[in-house]
């Protein structure tokens, strides 16, 4: 079983992520917005084949805890970070041929996050209940699924962090007066930024607990 160590993992996502935030905007870019949603699409589909096969066997055996009212508020934390990308919606608007067309593509957005989400969660809920940990992946028991669909997650989190992190470089950008163009200047501050996600990343490794905040 091949095991990579999770200090060598960030390292290498932050070289790969590293050219593509050296370009302008989002619509510079737009590619690797349709990438992350195949890929994240695949992985669903994959998901999915892996909780039907399981049904059989985990279904018989599930498990579901009690409903806690106050698990709702740790568990918002978590809820609130599949909608992370918000603050970047400015930036996107901004880049669209038609801004007054915004509201079309934000509700078109939030109709494929429900149809991606509730699949999984109503299914996974079902055959695996209260044994699933912090994701449904490690709970899939065809090894080939779960390693399949943690490439493909990894794939969309790779380009969803070039999306996400252009509005935050702009914004610098224009206070630190860096000209809008490339240059040596958005390299040296685009590095950084780069470097202080990656340090943040390397310093705080697991998000749980922080996200239940």
């Amino acid at each position: 079983q091949l095991k990579v160590n999770f200090c060598f993992i960030a390292l290498v996502v932050a070289v790969i992520i590293t050219p593509m935030l050296m370009l302008g905007s989002a619509k510079d870019f737009w590619q690797t917005a349709l990438v992350a949603l195949c890929s994240t699409s695949a992985a669903v589909i994959l998901m999915i084949v892996g909780i039907i096969h399981d049904w059989g066997p985990c279904i018989a055996e599930v498990d579901f805890p009690s409903v806690v009212f106050n698990q709702f508020f740790l568990s918002y934390g978590t809820i609130m970070f599949a909608f992370g990308g918000h603050s970047a919606f400015p930036s996107f608007q901004h880049d669209m041929k038609n801004p007054r067309d915004f509201h079309k593509s934000s509700l078109a957005a939030y109709v494929v996050m429900m149809i991606l989400y509730l699949p999984v969660s109503v299914l996974g809920y079902l055959v695996y209940g209260g044994s699933q940990g912090g994701t449904i992946i490690t709970s899939l028991q065809l090894t080939w699924v779960q390693q399949t669909v943690n490439v493909l997650i990894t794939v969309h989190v790779i380009f969803a962090q070039v999306l996400i992190c252009s509005p935050l470089s702009l914004q610098i950008e224009e206070l630190c007066r860096v000209p809008n163009q490339f240059g040596i200047r958005r390299v040296i501050l685009r590095l950084i930024i780069v470097l202080c996600v990656l340090f943040t990343a390397l310093s705080i490794p697991k998000f749980g607990a922080i996200l239940d905040l």
